[in-house]
């Protein structure tokens, strides 16, 4: 081989292997630099809990495989981080001040000191949903005011999931109080944790309401008056997209008729799709054999499906007169509910 082709090929090989190299240290370095950054603002956490969380992320965002607009759009809003903290929020909405003075609104500041009480009224709802709407989510804000408006139902039913995918804590009706404390719902998934260790693990806590029998039914659902989830958890970010996707249609109907059933608001935007979609999530992201009607039936315990914590009837459905039910004087209730039903339409089931 002529000397120069020598030289060339030794100063070919010498720079590929010094590009390899450099590119890996400078890959490496770029995420230790994120690393770093990260953990000046998050003093508690590990490196090798940051590369977890990361990876995990991908499990969980349904968004990033659909090639949804809008769901890619919520995603980038409010992204999911399941090995996050949760943020500690109790988040009610009444159109109306309450004060500590009532019972129900005094007992969750009591049972959870170290959390904040956020209370919307029609107004402050109006200002947050503004505020995620002018975020490229124009479809939030056209939902809430125009296509919901005509029944507030079914627009707070979309509130309470908007609100705590944005911020994350426990969604509780005005008509709930609290029995016992948030830790001490977390630490059922495993009570050889604490609750701090836990909340890298349970993203979502839902309690039954109703399992009526057997045979299956149409009335088996999950608690949709008290819930809490992390921020931008990727159940709520589903169900708000469905609803938004079919708000029209909701709006239509609602013009069509001269009374909305009873029947049509649970399934609309109540218990039935909220119970739908947490379903659906189970079995196509943990356990394909998942079936809502015979794995929650005769659940004893609280169970962990994937980052989902399902407490069993007894933990929010006591009280409520179904069959399996409770009543209020069980210990280990953790929220209880009045059932005022201000906008159930007698007679129309």
């Amino acid at each position: 081989m002529p000397r120069n082709r020598l030289f060339q090929t030794i100063f070919a090989v010498t720079a590929a292997i010094a590009l390899f190299f450099g590119g890996i240290w400078l890959g490496s370095s770029i995420t230790a630099s994120k690393i770093l950054t990260w953990q000046q603002h998050h003093p508690g956490w590990h490196v090798s809990q940051l590369q977890r969380r990361d990876a995990r992320s991908e499990d969980f965002s349904w968004a990033k495989s659909s090639g949804d607009s809008l769901r890619r759009r919520l995603a980038e809003y409010q992204p999911y981080h399941p090995y996050g903290r949760w943020n500690r929020h109790i988040i009610q909405s009444w159109r109306t001040p309450i004060t500590s003075d009532d019972g129900f609104f005094e007992s969750w500041e009591r049972h959870n000191p170290t959390f904040a009480h956020l209370l919307y009224n029609d107004t402050t709802e109006a200002e947050r949903v503004t505020e995620i709407g002018n975020f490229d989510l124009r479809e939030v804000s056209r939902t809430y005011f125009e296509l919901l408006d005509k029944k507030i139902v079914l627009r707070s039913d979309f509130f309470r999931y908007l609100a705590i995918w944005a911020d994350g804590g426990i969604w509780a009706d005005v008509d709930t109080w609290a029995q016992r404390p948030f830790d001490e719902w977390i630490g059922m998934a495993d009570g050889s944790q604490s609750a701090e260790e836990l909340e890298s693990e349970v993203g979502m806590i839902i309690g039954l309401e109703c399992m009526t029998g057997p045979d299956g039914g149409q009335w088996d659902s999950v608690a949709q008056y008290v819930f809490a989830a992390k921020q931008g958890h990727p159940i709520l970010l589903e169900l708000i997209a469905r609803i938004i996707e079919k708000a029209g249609d909701i709006a239509n109907h609602l013009d069509s008729v001269e009374q909305l059933m009873n029947r049509e608001v649970l399934h609309m935007t109540g218990p039935g799709i909220f119970t739908d979609v947490i379903a659906e999530w189970i079995k196509s992201q943990w356990d394909g054999s998942f079936n809502l009607h015979r794995d929650w039936r005769a659940m004893s315990n609280a169970t962990l499906f994937g980052d989902v914590l399902v407490l069993p009837i007894w933990a929010f459905g006591s009280g409520v007169g179904f069959p399996n039910t409770y009543g209020w004087d069980d210990p280990r209730i953790c929220a209880g509910h009045r059932f005022l039903g201000s906008w159930v339409i007698e007679d129309a089931w």
